[in-house]
């Protein structure tokens, strides 16, 4: 998230003012700056024919970049490069049957598999012409909705994400295409914490724990500006399960418990279902606590 400093803190790109050391302050815990991790295409699908824009975290003492395009363990490009971003030529090339690895080796040897945040090599497959074709049609129908922007904006994503040629595989799925057409929105200022919070699913989905937990945090401070309790518990539980994932644990019982106060309150505790919920979330809390 871009953000810009005053005196008195850090400012969002939603117009949120954050001291310098708030937990929710955007641009803590990022991802280890000690490697060359792939930003984008991560674990998606893209359109055929879609243009390939490849991004990945820059490295200071790095002079150049090498990646690499693979097919199983055979490279299908290759190419090395002195900036963090580089399109690839022709994604004409790339056939729909396929799983394909994208790496990315700094001139300081080490390189983005190596990111203990993200699985071996991240992948990107290609939609079906069939799966493009009922894409389109469903997008012509969002257009001839009377729908704001940042709802506009909301249908597309979830369309995208949910466009997958199997749901359990999170790189046949247009994730990339949700992440962006939400980025749209949150560089246009947005204060929807809809927004950031199904931004923040997309990275988690993808396995960029660190921007999701980024998101998260200013969709937090956003829904605490509305005083939408619901939302809040929502989100902090979902910093809880990105927290304990990434072995933070007595961050994560903070914000579980934090969930867990607002729903002591706002829940029908009569309510079985709300009853079961509360104690699958005390479960959570005594699991991340154990490991404190």
């Amino acid at each position: 998230m871009s953000k810009g400093c005053s005196d008195s803190g850090i400012l969002s790109d939603s117009g949120i003012l954050f001291r310098a050391d708030d937990p929710l302050a955007p641009g803590r815990d990022i991802e280890n700056e000690e490697l060359p991790y792939l930003i984008s295409p991560r674990n998606t699908a893209l359109r055929p024919n879609q243009p390939l824009t490849l991004r990945w975290h820059a490295m200071k003492e790095a002079t150049h970049y090498d990646v690499t395009i693979k097919y199983l363990a055979r490279p299908v490009w290759e190419k090395r490069v002195s900036e963090p971003i580089v399109d690839y030529p022709d994604s004409s090339q790339l056939r729909r049957d396929r799983d394909y690895f994208i790496v990315v080796t700094a001139s300081t040897g080490v390189s983005s598999p190596e990111n203990p945040d993200q699985e071996s090599a991240p992948t990107i497959t290609l939609l079906t012409d069939e799966q493009e074709q009922e894409l389109k049609k469903n997008l012509a129908q969002i257009e001839t909705q009377n729908l704001d922007a940042d709802a506009k904006a909301l249908g597309q994503a979830h369309l995208y994400h949910s466009t997958c040629q199997d749901q359990n595989y999170p790189n046949t799925c247009l994730n990339q295409n949700a992440i962006e057409v939400l980025e749209t929105r949150i560089k246009a200022g947005t204060d929807n914490a809809a927004i950031y919070q199904l931004q923040a699913d997309m990275y988690k989905r993808i396995g960029l724990k660190r921007q999701a937990q980024q998101r998260y945090r200013t969709a937090l401070a956003l829904a605490k500006k509305t005083n939408n309790l619901p939302l809040q518990a929502e989100i902090q539980e979902q910093l809880g399960e990105i927290a304990h994932n990434l072995e933070e644990f007595a961050e994560a019982v903070e914000w579980l418990e934090a969930a867990e106060a607002i729903y002591q309150k706002g829940l029908n505790l009569e309510d079985p279902e709300a009853q079961g919920k509360l104690e699958e979330l005390r479960k959570d809390i005594e699991d991340s606590r154990q490991r404190i």
